[in-house]
């Protein structure tokens, strides 16, 4: 099988950006960058040297190329880490800007924000609760005034030896937040608006919520409502269950919390309606690119509103590469384009890589696209059978999604249990169910605001809290069985040595169909 040049690039750059990860920074000094950026210099002009319509095809050129994408990766990791570990907070009197809706704890307040002053990395404030000052007013964009305790620096976690909070001080540095602060109730003030794009499209976030609050249904499922369309958690954390803490763990139990998680799954029910309701494939082929220019800009707009999580922004690159593919009449699925959304991503943030969620997303979907050709086969052989439509379709959606849950399932399960040390034993027939109450969740939401502007939202409101509620009953059942787990968390080399089984045997199932 040839290999596409841009995953020839893409992974020595992710095993760079992995190797500097996993060191801590180790290369973010001053010494190590130079040796990074000689080495860089270095390929490259190898490069011009082996450059030639003969030596492009030997390993010289080839070697360079993978040593060059590698450094590039270290390097630009190297380069995070170091901006992260020089970010300095001030002191006394700050001035900042809100960057995410604050969120609901027990006793505080949390909001990342951004120092006026200061462009290498986030903070993480909290705000300590009480009756009369309500921190839940703050949006996006907006400026905040306050003044804190002395902060407390997540790079510590690092370089120090390791203590209780040293995993969630390390989670937070990898999540480009350099130190968190604490504020007292009376010594925060909000300084100004900001009427830019972030603040009217988390304004437009909260807009919807509201909505959701006015159809009449049960927390628990306005939880799941607003975690599926909007991507706001908040109320999913807080809601309990009768068997779990809250409605995230519940999900997570049964092994469908990925149904919660703005990802793939939901932007391609979106990409499909829009495609359909622009009459993508009727209209002429010269004016096809304003459609999908069009179906572009409404995902990234989505995509904002939901705040931009890893999975969500993975699945609307792939999306925008699919669409100008389709316009350049050229391939709109496959390695390339999975490759080409994490090259961009990491390019952007290194930081990335490091995050759970980016981890299994790709993994999930880089196994779909390994296994369409079986996915092909089985629609094929289902279109032959002759049985009429009311039969075929069905049987080819539970066929189709059958495949898909046990593929991504093994492709996802070393990762699960690496982080969380369990896997689901129910997770392949709680998909079946709940995936398909997602897809009529879905769109039963999409029908409801078409509708509800008319006065006709009624039925399809009331039909949102029902599919809500079966989902919510589904999960919990399944995740209430005695057998639903397997505990098992592997170390780092367990991880590989997974991984590396379940390719050996990817790859000789495959050659033995050929």
């Amino acid at each position: 099988m040839r290999i596409p040049p841009v995953v020839r690039i893409a992974l020595p750059f992710i095993i760079g950006i992995a190797i500097v990860g996993q060191g801590d920074g180790a290369l973010c000094g001053k010494t190590g960058m130079t040796i990074l950026l000689a080495t860089s210099g270095l390929s490259t002009l190898l490069l011009f040297i082996f450059h030639g319509r003969k030596s492009t095809r030997g390993y010289p050129f080839g070697i360079a190329v993978v040593v060059l994408s590698m450094a590039c990766g270290m390097l630009r990791m190297a380069i995070s880490h170091y901006q992260l570990r020089s970010a300095t907070a001030s002191g006394g009197r700050v001035k900042a800007v809100v960057e995410s809706i604050p969120e609901e704890k027990e006793k505080v307040w949390s909001m990342k924000i951004r120092e006026e002053a200061e462009d290498d990395g986030y903070q993480l404030l909290y705000i300590r609760k009480d009756s009369l000052h309500d921190p839940s007013i703050l949006l996006p964009g907006d400026t905040l005034i306050f003044k804190s305790m002395p902060p407390t620096y997540t790079y510590a976690a690092l370089t120090q030896e390791e203590d209780s909070f040293s995993y969630y001080r390390r989670y937070l540095y990898n999540q480009h937040i350099y130190c968190t602060r604490f504020v007292f109730p009376a010594q925060w003030h909000v300084g100004g608006r900001s009427p830019g794009l972030s603040y009217r499209l988390k304004r437009l976030q909260r807009l919807i919520t509201s909505d959701y609050d006015s159809l009449g249904i049960p927390r628990a499922e306005r939880a799941v409502l607003q975690a599926m369309t909007v991507g706001a958690k908040a109320l999913l954390r807080q809601t309990a269950t009768s068997s779990r803490s809250s409605l995230q763990e519940l999900y997570s139990s049964a092994g469908v919390s990925h149904v919660l998680a703005l990802s793939g799954f939901h932007v391609g029910m979106i990409y499909a309606i829009l495609h359909f309701l622009f009459m993508s494939r009727i209209i002429s082929r010269r004016w096809r690119w304003v459609t999908g220019s069009a179906v572009v800009v409404v995902l990234w707009l989505f995509a904002l509103v939901a705040g931009l999580p890893p999975s969500l922004t993975r699945a609307v690159v792939m999306c925008t590469i699919m669409s100008i593919a389709t316009m350049l009449h050229r391939q709109a699925f496959g390695f390339s384009t999975i490759t080409t959304a994490a090259l961009i991503m990491l390019a952007y943030n290194p930081f990335c890589l490091m995050d759970v969620g980016f981890q299994l997303s790709f993994a999930s979907v880089t196994a779909i696209s390994a296994c369409s050709p079986w996915l092909t086969n089985l629609n094929i052989r289902i279109q032959k059978t002759g049985w009429h439509g009311l039969i075929r379709y069905p049987l080819n959606y539970i066929a189709s999604a059958f495949l898909i849950t046990i593929v991504c399932t093994i492709a996802t399960a070393g990762l699960v249990a690496h982080y969380f040390g369990a896997i689901s034993l129910v997770g392949i027939f709680s998909n079946l169910i709940v995936s398909t109450l997602a897809i009529l969740l879905m769109g039963c939401s999409i029908l409801w605001w078409l509708t509800k502007w008319f006065g006709l939202g009624g039925l399809f409101g009331s039909l949102l809290g029902t599919l809500a509620l079966w989902m919510n009953n589904s999960v919990e059942y399944l995740g209430s069985l005695s057998f639903s787990h397997l505990s098992w968390q592997p170390g780092t080399t367990g991880l590989i040595v997974y991984y590396l089984i379940f390719l050996s045997l990817f790859a000789w199932v495959r050659k033995s169909q050929k």
